[in-house]
């Protein structure tokens, strides 16, 4: 198809640059991408939905409410094990570095003995291929990742009943006293390593949480507790797309590249999320928006959920299918697959490569921040090139507020900065860390799992789109083989707070405010990727009172 004989795998330069100024199609996810949310609030809102739905209709105790939010069990990659309740972080290798029976943390000797060798291939093979496993469930992204915390509060409940009932059948006292039994407390061996059924519902009751609270059909009849809360109140939630950022989406379009947006969201919910954020005008903005569009099935050639495209009206789907001739500049449509959007770009960049038959190849370019969704299935599955959008990068990059006010970008990034730091107190860093002053043994040094699929896959890592706005150029290094994805050794005081057992909350805050701006503006006007041994394709943001 010609436009295989004209899209490069991976975009010029040997490999080494991207070159935003030379790309002839923009893709773009919404969620987290396009649009910022505030991650605090939006994680105590999916928090509360689940822990709602599991009480009120799912008839799980009471006591699940008192439990409470914990930021601190928060972080990106948790893998829930329902054979055993455990809640691990892993390496590259499938190796498990830390983890949690519920909320308890475990030893290394018990950890050992639920996985001898600590390594689970299983885990990895998953990771890398993109499927699912029956055994054991990833929390990935920002919406999902109360759900871990969740599960884990339900593996405490199910070990205290269990220790209730124990107790119960050794000294029949009365149910108000079985009630008092300390929590956490695990009736079996908590070395023990086989299955336990009291564990295997759990990732299926926080999935129908999730159902219960996301099905689209929910938007429109405002039920469950999700929807109604962010249409209620979108200005605790979203945040506003920055006018730095509409101005360089502009000027991409202007300079000759034509941008679209692929989302998940269904039609509905995204207009209104674009209302709020964006404001009047939104969709002139984009030269082709997609929702519901299945992802990652979408990227894959051959998916049996591949699904044609549809017009949308009025937040339905209408009529028959259509063909990639049948799509116009400025649609908006639903559903839809790869190649038909292929033979639609091929029928859009035909008159250019009439008129200019010298051209470059022609480049497409992806940008979300769901890790195996969007970056890992683009990489895989199609022949553009993946941007990840990670705001874990923010923790320990933002400088002081006192020299930025007025700076829109530059107080989301501090807030979502801190909120971000409060599970490095437990999990330690997303990103390795490799500062000189911490011990090569270090726990935290190991590469994370999910930080591993990053490297591979992408080819150019940033906190947030308005990183890219804020840059002083459209070129940029990226991501090479064999590197490693650091944070630099101007966050060496969140990573060692975070390497201390010890750490408190308030250390983790106080080192938000002092890490150094990773991408500054040189001589030249170009952007310096950050690392801590000169690695490629970390690009932080530069704040200024002009980003607002």
């Amino acid at each position: 198809p010609p436009h295989q004989q004209r899209v490069s795998k991976k975009m010029a330069d040997a490999d080494a640059t991207l070159d935003l100024a030379r790309v002839h199609w923009m893709g773009f996810d919404m969620d987290h991408t396009l649009v910022r949310y505030n991650l605090e609030a939006l994680s105590q809102l999916v928090y509360d939905c689940l822990i709602r739905f599991l009480v009120e209709k799912k008839g799980r105790s009471e006591r699940l409410r008192q439990r409470g939010f914990d930021p601190s069990f928060i972080s990106k990659g948790l893998v829930f094990d329902s054979y055993l309740g455990t809640i691990f972080k892993a390496d590259k290798t499938g190796r498990v570095l830390q983890a949690t029976h519920g909320t308890r943390p475990l030893t290394d000797t018990e950890i050992e003995a639920r996985y001898p060798g600590m390594e689970l291939p299983e885990v990895l093979q998953a990771a890398k291929d993109g499927s699912r496993n029956p055994r054991f469930h990833v929390f990935l992204t920002y919406f999902d990742l109360p759900g871990v915390l969740v599960a884990a509060q339900l593996v405490d409940l199910a070990d205290d009943q269990a220790a209730t009932r124990q107790s119960f059948l050794k000294d029949p006292s009365p149910p108000e006293a079985a009630a008092t039994t300390t929590p956490n407390v695990v009736a079996a061996d908590p070395t023990a390593a086989k299955p336990s059924p009291r564990y295997a519902h759990i990732v299926a009751d926080v999935i129908d949480g999730f159902n219960f609270n996301f099905l689209p059909e929910q938007f429109a009849k405002r039920e469950g507790w999700y929807f109604p809360a962010i249409i209620a109140q979108p200005q605790l939630y979203l945040r506003r797309v920055t006018k730095q950022m509409k101005s360089w989406l502009a000027g991409r379009q202007q300079t000759g590249s034509r941008l679209f947006m692929l989302t998940n969201s269904h039609a509905d919910y995204t207009s209104h999320v674009m209302d709020y954020a964006w404001g009047e005008g939104w969709r002139s903005a984009f030269d082709l928006i997609i929702v519901h569009g299945q992802k990652p099935a979408f990227f894959h050639e051959d998916s049996p959920q591949s699904k044609p495209f549809h017009f949308v009206q009025d937040g339905h789907m209408i009529g028959a299918a259509i063909e990639a001739h049948e799509l116009k500049l400025g649609s908006l449509v639903a559903s839809g697959n790869r190649s038909c959007l292929l033979r639609f770009f091929d029928n859009c960049t035909a008159d250019h490569s009439a008129a200019h038959p010298d051209s470059e190849q022609m480049r497409v370019v992806y940008f979300g921040d769901s890790i195996s969704g969007d970056v890992q299935a683009v990489d895989k599955h199609t022949n553009w090139s993946a941007v990840a959008i990670l705001e874990e990068m923010l923790v320990g990059h933002v400088p002081q507020a006192a020299h930025f006010d007025g700076c829109e970008m530059f107080q989301a990034d501090a807030d979502t900065a801190q909120f971000l730091a409060y599970g490095t107190e437990r999990w330690g860093p997303f990103l390795s860390t490799k500062a000189a002053s911490s011990p090569a043994t270090s726990t935290f040094l190991q590469e994370h799992l999910w930080e591993y699929i990053l490297l591979t896959h992408s080819r150019l890592v940033v906190p947030h789109l308005d990183t890219l706005a804020s840059a002083a150029k459209t070129r940029f290094r990226t991501v090479k083989s064999g590197s490693r994805l650091t944070q630099s050794a101007g966050s060496s005081a969140v990573s060692s707070a975070a390497a201390s057992s010890h750490a408190s909350s308030s250390n983790l805050q106080a080192a938000v405010g002092v890490g150094a701006v990773a991408a500054t503006s040189n001589g030249g006007g170009d952007v310096e990727d950050d690392g801590a041994d000169g690695e490629s394709g970390l690009v932080r943001p530069i704040y200024s009172p002009s980003s607002a």
